[in-house]
């Protein structure tokens, strides 16, 4: 479990490292998020689109999700990837204690609307995140092609 702590931080210090090149053409997007199930969490987060274009973009991201368990807050370090055309999206995230594949309807790329079923590495150690899941996550970026353009009309 330490080494995937590792690994997991590398992947976090690495994708934050992208967005701090001066040429870079990556801006950070930071989240906001609840998710339902066994237990419920906070996710607070910070992505990239890594893959942009008019249709289709890629979110590689990570943050952390906090979640009372047993009368304690446990504070869980995750990665994300998510792919979206504006109105469907789907995605993994994995933290230290699960990974989690997850579908859901995406407004605009501004909200996603998800389910998702979390899979534990370890059913021994607190906090156990298993099962269904519903949640819901909140973009704001001030990088406009992060959310796609309105078409209306013929």
């Amino acid at each position: 479990m330490k080494k995937l702590s590792v690994v997991l931080g590398v992947c976090l210090m690495t994708v934050s490292g992208w967005g701090q090149r001066s040429n870079s053409d990556y801006k950070p997007i930071f989240n906001v998020g609840y998710n339902q199930g066994t237990h419920s969490m906070i996710q607070l987060g910070v992505e990239y689109d890594i893959l942009s274009s008019d249709e289709r973009w890629l979110f590689v991201g990570g943050g952390v999700l906090a979640t009372p368990y047993h009368k304690e807050w446990h504070w869980l370090p995750y990665v994300d990837v998510t792919k979206s055309n504006g109105l469907l999206f789907y995605g993994a995230k994995a933290s230290t204690k699960h990974v989690q594949p997850q579908v859901g309807i995406s407004l605009l790329n501004l909200m996603d609307i998800g389910l998702g079923y979390g899979i534990p590495f370890n059913e021994d150690k607190i906090p156990v995140i298993k099962g269904f899941n519903l949640n819901i996550k909140i973009r704001l970026s001030g990088n406009d092609s992060v959310y796609p353009k309105l078409k209306i009309g013929f």
